[in-house]
């Protein structure tokens, strides 16, 4: 299975070549077309594809850490509202299992997403094997 790290938090893609029209113009050049019989660049198409799922990746993880957080906070907040405002206090402690809820979400989605990743470079490593013969990691 890969095994990714990330430093900070990511909340906005960031698109290979800049933009997405970009980013499938690159896709599709690297994958080759039959009208000019050129072949897909395995090696090209894995870097492409590995910084693809990274980002997606880091996306995802950064807001399941973001709604958990916010929610232990809010749950905090709700139990020293308590004494004060009880209606408060339960919208608070409602928006608070709301987040949770959205992280376990986030968290099952970049499960999801390693599990396609990890799928998508045994393929194309695989692949990259039958062309050339190189044995390639996965990290």
């Amino acid at each position: 299975m890969i095994d990714r790290t990330f430093t900070g938090l990511k909340f906005k893609r960031t698109y290979v070549g800049g933009s997405k029209k970009h980013e499938l113009e690159i896709f599709m050049k690297v994958q080759g077309n039959k009208e000019d019989n050129s072949e897909c660049d395995w090696i090209e198409y894995r870097r492409i594809l590995t910084d693809y799922f990274n980002d997606i990746l880091h996306i995802t993880i950064s807001w399941e850490l973001l709604t958990k957080y916010v929610s232990y906070f809010l749950a905090f907040l709700s139990l020293a509202l308590i004494t004060t405002s009880l209606p408060v206090a339960i919208g608070v402690c409602i928006t608070s299992l709301m987040l949770r809820i959205s992280s376990s979400f986030y968290k099952f989605k970049a499960q999801k997403r390693l599990s396609d990743y990890d799928y998508s470079l045994n393929v194309i490593l695989s692949e990259i094997k039958k062309q050339t013969g190189l044995e390639l990691s996965k990290n």
